[in-house]
């Protein structure tokens, strides 16, 4: 019997024969880890034995002068190790004189070769039981993406749920094997974070929950490599927000776009950036610009708006525009909207004299029209003057008869057409 484990010999009494049974019957009952229904009477203090419940359950105690503790149990039919219902913690603990911890290590090997492709390299279940099953209701598992050798070892995990009120497991989330994250049942994510859902929940949502005045950020950030510290240089873009339909075939189109791109070289002193709206028209394929802003200009739809309140002291300067072309571009037409603001007779809130000026181009001469309005009623305080090549050119000329006017600004109002 596996569990018959003597307790002494008598060397005077026992012969030979005797000798070699009891040694036989020891044998036994230390290969076989003195298994059997019961523990062996003879089991002291910290020894183990096993206990055979029936063909798919063996139990492993260690009996502590008092009672058995259950160690783990053994399904030999489906060769699995389960730990006690009782026991709350498993732990692992690595002490050395390195920085490496402990490891908890899962191989999968095949019977006749290497691991193949779609092979689960190991899996962790989490279980709820209901009175008399265990189900399965969380999980997670990493597959083997090749077939592995020393050159080829790639893998990705999967976290598998199960929604509320159902029985179904579903993917949640992949890692792919190139660190991308897929959320939503993504098989192949085609970003660094790719999120797909079937309900109004494909969305993101970012919440401060602090008692200071700043809210939540999303930040995005271009770096180039090593070089110069990663700066970034003229034209580089910044990021992208790509908006995207799907066509009749099922492949997705691009629809419209908004970009941030670098007007210079970022550098401690100049970080002059645009960031340009694009869309695309009914019936065509090309995006266009629908808004630019550049350097607190605004482009819309081909309108150009800058200088908004640009101004300059009514005795210090002129105020000159070029109105034909900025940087390369040529301009169609053009409004612009002067006002001469006076602080003496008139008073810091009003202005004395409002001039609007209207330019349009027709290929080869520009046609001016403008209206000069005198609101103070007894003068002008500024004259204008513009050429065929569309400079405009404002000059403080302080024609007010009633008084001078030490102190104020011409202000410029301008739209530019394309």
């Amino acid at each position: 019997m596996a569990q018959d484990i003597f307790n002494t010999i008598d060397p005077n009494t026992t012969s030979g024969t005797q000798l070699a049974t009891l040694l036989v019957s020891f044998k036994d009952a230390l290969i076989s880890n003195s298994s059997g229904a019961a523990r062996p009477s003879e089991i002291a203090p910290q020894g183990t034995w096993v206990q055979i419940v029936d063909a798919n359950t063996w139990q492993l105690y260690m009996f502590d002068g008092t009672d058995d503790i259950l160690l783990l149990t053994v399904n030999p039919t489906l060769n699995t190790v389960k730990f006690p219902d009782s026991a709350d913690t498993f732990g692992l603990t690595r002490q050395s004189a390195d920085s490496i911890g402990p490891i908890l290590e899962m191989v999968k090997k095949r019977d006749t070769g290497a691991t193949q492709v779609g092979d689960e390299l190991g899996s962790i279940e989490f279980k709820g039981f209901d009175g008399s099953v265990e189900y399965t209701q969380a999980r997670i598992k990493t597959i083997s993406l090749d077939i592995t050798s020393a050159t080829e070892q790639g893998a990705y995990t999967i976290f598998e749920t199960t929604s509320e009120d159902s029985t179904a497991l579903t993917e949640a989330m992949r890692i792919a094997g190139n660190g991308s994250i897929g959320i939503g049942n993504v098989a192949t994510p085609e970003k660094k974070l790719h999120v797909r859902s079937t309900t109004a929940l494909a969305g993101g949502k970012f919440v401060r929950d602090q008692d200071v005045a700043g809210g939540a950020e999303v930040l995005i950030k271009k770096k180039r490599g090593v070089t110069d510290n990663g700066q970034t240089k003229l034209g580089d873009s910044l990021g992208k927000y790509s908006f995207y339909g799907t066509d009749e075939t099922g492949a997705e189109a691009l629809l419209a776009e908004i970009e941030t791109v670098t007007e210079e070289d970022t550098s401690t002193t100049n970080h002059g950036a645009s960031l340009v709206i694009r869309t695309k028209v009914a019936g065509g394929t090309a995006l266009q610009e629908a808004i630019k802003i550049d350097s607190g200009n605004v482009t819309i739809l081909g309108q150009e708006q800058n200088d908004q309140k640009q101004s300059i002291a009514l005795q210090d300067d002129t105020l000159t525009r070029n109105l034909f072309s900025i940087d390369g571009t040529i301009y169609k037409s053009f409004k612009a909207t002067i006002q001469a603001w006076g602080l003496d007779t008139i008073g810091p809130d009003d202005y004395a004299q409002a001039i609007t000026i209207n330019g349009v181009y027709n290929g080869t001469t520009w046609y001016f029209t403008n209206d000069d309005s005198d609101l103070a009623g007894n003068g002008l305080l500024m004259e204008l003057s513009y050429t065929n090549a569309a400079t405009l050119v404002v000059d403080y000329v302080n024609q007010i008869a009633s008084g001078d006017f030490d102190s104020g600004n011409i202000y410029l109002d301008l739209v530019r057409n394309k």
